[in-house]
């Protein structure tokens, strides 16, 4: 399986300054990671992008988020934290509302069939009883749990989807068998309690490991 994408998106309360920071906030994120550009600029958002690593992000009032398909480089922990502590302190942030640590990797395939033809050993049995003739007549293109603990929703989903490559000469999309998975705060979080470095690295990659874990003998 390939590491297709990673994200953090999170919404925090009153980013009113924005309206006055947000080029310094570009000046700061710039100095970070220096080959950043701007995309797009409004009174409400800007959004701006690092081609050669695959990273795009933005922020703006209410909501930022930064997202990177590359591998290379730094590790997406790092990253994602630096970045939420540049607009903590430009914006005076203490807290955030919500968050979402997004991670899929995939595999891919010579065909839609091949994929779709991985997901139905996925499913579980007991579903599968439920749907009776239903499920034998139809071909699942997706697989999703959801579970809670505490403040935190885990949410693991198996699909079939066309992924265009990063590295693609022709630009042509290919048929991915994909893992996702996503990591959402649903409360209210003071920033000095979250520790978004370890959230990646740690609880995420500890939460892959074990869904590959059970994805593995299917994709043999």
């Amino acid at each position: 399986m390939q590491p297709l994408l990673q994200a953090f998106e999170f919404s925090y309360p009153d980013g009113y300054l924005f309206l006055d920071r947000g080029g310094a906030v570009c000046q700061k994120l710039r100095s970070r990671f220096p080959q950043l550009v701007a995309k797009a600029v409004d009174r409400l958002q800007i959004d701006m992008q690092q081609p050669d690593k695959g990273m795009e992000l933005y922020f703006g009032i209410r909501t930022a988020s930064i997202q990177q398909t590359s591998n290379e480089g730094e590790d997406f922990g790092t990253v994602a934290s630096d970045f939420v502590r540049i607009l903590a302190e430009a914006l005076g942030l203490s807290s955030l509302e919500s968050f979402r640590y997004q991670q899929i990797v995939g595999r891919p395939c010579a065909s839609i069939d091949e994929a779709t033809s991985f997901m139905r050993p996925l499913i579980a049995k007991e579903t599968l009883e439920r749907l009776g003739q239903l499920a034998s007549q139809t071909e699942s293109r997706a697989v999703q749990a959801e579970y809670r603990r505490g403040n935190i929703l885990f949410q693991d989903r198996i699909a079939v989807f066309e992924f265009i490559p990063r590295a693609s000469i022709s630009g042509d999309p290919v048929p991915h068998i994909t893992v996702q998975f996503d990591i959402k705060g649903i409360a209210p979080v003071d920033l000095s309690a979250l520790d978004i470095k370890a959230l990646v690295q740690n609880l995420g990659r500890e939460h892959l490991e074990n869904v590959l874990a059970k994805v593995a003998p299917h994709l043999a």
